[in-house]
């Protein structure tokens, strides 16, 4: 049982990891298509306070997060 455990618990922080991995390299597998990409937020207190920042950041983390465009490849190829 303590074997499989760690067995497991290393497998599920290697999963967990695997996109702040890939994030710096999504360069190469860019998608196709019209949508905008967003850019990062530049930091500003009122806009802080008035939840611009966090929801710019938010839109842009969506977009720049790692295996992104391959998991868009994925949902693509199972819904349509």
């Amino acid at each position: 049982m303590n074997k499989t455990h760690k067995i497991l618990s290393i497998i599920l922080i290697t999963l967990l990891t695997l996109p702040a991995i890939r994030q710096p390299f999504n360069v190469l597998n860019e998608l196709n298509g019209a949508y905008l990409k967003q850019e990062f937020p530049v930091f500003s207190y009122s806009d802080w306070k008035s939840l611009d920042f966090q929801n710019k950041t938010e839109k842009c983390v969506k977009d720049h997060f790692g295996f992104r465009p391959e998991m868009v490849r994925f949902a693509n190829q199972v819904n349509y």
